[in-house]
């Protein structure tokens, strides 16, 4: 486990040029990376790995992620694999991602899940913020423990913030509370709250229609771990369930259902997703 603590900057900015998505300049400081753009549907997308070399996240830490994809460009962006955050002796962990989509822009956010060790304490906020007929595709998988180390998540503290900003005004504002000091009770064995499942996830996309939701088919799709709704024209998607693996593949089936119709694009799994 790493001993100290990072401050880490990441700084995205995609421009479409001459139908090409470009990444263009892209600047960090501390432990935060990108590789290169991947290609595989074509110079309109760009495929694209966060990396964060330290492979974990301590109290202390504070990660930023600033992510513009302008006007007409298109990106995918995932994680070569799962973010810990470790246990730590009180002391806060800081992840704040934003994300803002220029008109006619396209952003698929699919990272991989976060694993949150027992101890820890973290704040992590996601801001998406859309213009005009920007599209897009969002998840988080959470995992409080370790299921398969038999472990619990039975001390610590974490906050999670997911909000959804259309010219300026908000459209989803999700934030939760998860800590076992709680004075109302445990949110991870009540009935209103996680029924003692380790996994929660929640999957967003825009522009979204009743008729998108009704065409979805439930054939390769876990029954009773989801729920699926529509709030104005973004769907919402809910898991919950015992495993990250059984919430990624509910949302990489809901994901390749819905990237035809609402994207113009027949799935394309990234690489990374298979190794």
């Amino acid at each position: 486990m790493p001993s100290s603590n990072w401050v880490a900057n990441l700084n995205l900015n995609f421009r479409c040029i001459d139908g090409h998505s470009r990444l263009i300049n892209p600047s960090h400081s501390g432990p935060l990376r990108v590789q290169r753009p991947f290609y595989p549907e074509g110079k309109s997308l760009a495929h694209l790995y966060l990396l964060h070399p330290p492979g974990g996240v301590v109290g202390g830490d504070r990660l930023q992620i600033d992510t513009l994809v302008s006007e007409n460009s298109q990106s995918l962006i995932t994680t070569p694999g799962a973010t810990k955050i470790y246990r730590s002796d009180s002391k806060r962990a800081y992840i704040d991602q934003n994300i803002s989509l220029e008109n006619c822009a396209t952003l698929e956010w699919l990272p991989q899940e976060t694993i949150i060790f027992d101890g820890a304490f973290a704040d992590s906020t996601t801001r998406i913020n859309l213009g005009q007929d920007s599209k897009f595709i969002a998840w988080e998988i959470i995992c409080f423990g370790r299921p398969g180390a038999n472990e619990l998540f039975e001390h610590g503290d974490v906050r999670m913030n997911l909000e959804i900003w259309r010219s300026g005004l908000p459209v989803w504002l999700d934030r939760g509370v998860f800590s076992t000091e709680s004075k109302f009770g445990s949110k991870f064995h009540s009935a209103w709250g996680l029924n003692s499942f380790p996994v929660m996830a929640t999957m967003v996309a825009a522009p979204c229609n009743q008729q998108m939701i009704d065409s979805l088919s439930e054939q390769n799709l876990l029954k009773g771990s989801y729920t699926i709704s529509l709030v104005e024209d973004l769907l919402v998607c809910r898991y919950i369930g015992a495993c990250t693996q059984e919430a990624k593949s509910c949302f990489v089936e809901i994901w390749s259902q819905l990237r035809p119709g609402l994207l113009n694009r027949p799935p394309c799994p990234p690489r990374v997703w298979s190794t």
